[in-house]
């Protein structure tokens, strides 16, 4: 029988293949092995595969110090098909036929690659830039004239640029597990993106709402944009960190999406007027942050309130 291929990894070096010429391959670190591991939990002599029988491979552990594996479980004498990996000290190696079927070319131009290739380290320092800009004109103009400590905008900057790298984390982790690749970078340039599209898109609304006549459904229309970008962003993170087909990383993410949205459906139906002792509060009385036509300043719309609610009960004891 033609002797097989060997893929070994060997801690800190690059996979490399080895072609032995003979069929009772010899596995080990010392150099006159067919297979040599530099790796020093590996035996001198510490295994030999055996190939000499037409469709058999045998390999057999030679009582090594840290054995040989296959999956969790140690073996002494095992039959090998090919694809079969094995794991000697901290070496693996990994056994083809020399017509093992070969997994078609990837294309350089589809969804995954695209979106891995976005692993920069300018990109990130630029989205962080970008993110912390953005948290900076938020707290501005959210200002109401009260009191602003230090380390309260110092840790909402911080949750804004710690978020991204601990969730975009949790999702290399996952990566590592299911496909042996973090991806670090490119979760946080993900992640970053996703954060960065709301804070730049809700002030449009905002502005939208308070400057044209008839807006409505200013919270309706956050959280369509907030459910949109999360259902992305979850599509995404799933083609980058798991094996999943696109036909189910496209039904997880619908599920996830419906699953929130009938959240919110039953969270609005649940707090209308009929269901609790006061009238929901639409926002429109709420100072806007972003008012295009002439307007009051927020010191001057706090001062009119009182004067307000006065004339609004003497239009109530009027009407009574």
């Amino acid at each position: 029988m033609v002797a097989p291929v060997i893929r070994v990894t060997t801690e800190g070096s690059a996979p490399r293949l080895i072609h032995p010429t003979t069929s009772r391959i010899r596995i080990g670190r010392a150099l006159d092995n067919d297979v040599v591991l530099d790796d020093p939990y590996v035996d001198p002599y510490h295994a030999v595969l055996d190939t000499r029988e037409p469709g058999q491979w045998l390999l057999k552990d030679l009582d090594s110090r840290n054995g040989t594996r296959q999956g969790r479980g140690h073996i002494e004498n095992v039959q090998l098909e090919s694809g079969a990996q094995l794991t000697l000290g901290k070496s693996h190696i990994q056994v083809f036929s020399r017509d093992h079927e070969t997994a078609p070319a990837l294309s350089l131009y589809d969804l995954e690659h695209r979106l891995i290739s976005h692993d920069g380290i300018a990109l990130m320092i630029s989205l962080f830039l970008i993110l912390a800009g953005l948290s900076g004109i938020t707290l501005y103009t959210a200002y109401d004239g009260g009191e602003v400590r230090l380390e309260t905008i110092i840790s909402i900057l911080a949750g804004a640029l710690f978020g991204p790298v601990i969730v975009a984390g949790f999702w290399a982790l996952i990566g590592r597990l299911l496909r042996g690749q973090s991806r670090f970078r490119a979760l946080v340039n993900i992640t970053l993106v996703a954060l960065i599209i709301p804070l730049l898109v809700e002030p449009v609304l905002y502005a939208l709402y308070f400057n044209l006549p008839g807006a409505s459904s200013l919270f309706l229309l956050v959280t369509a944009l907030n459910v949109v970008v999360g259902g992305a962003y979850l599509y995404v993170v799933l083609t980058i960190a798991t094996r999943l087909t696109p036909w189910v990383r496209q039904f997880s993410t619908a599920a996830v999406v419906l699953a929130a949205v009938a959240m919110f459906s039953i969270t609005q139906w649940s707090s209308r007027d009929d269901f609790v002792h006061h009238p929901a509060y639409d926002g429109r009385m709420m100072h806007p942050t972003l008012l295009l036509r002439s307007g009051i300043s927020n010191d001057q719309f706090m001062a009119v309130l009182p004067e307000l609610f006065d004339h609004a009960s003497m239009m109530a004891t009027d009407d009574s």
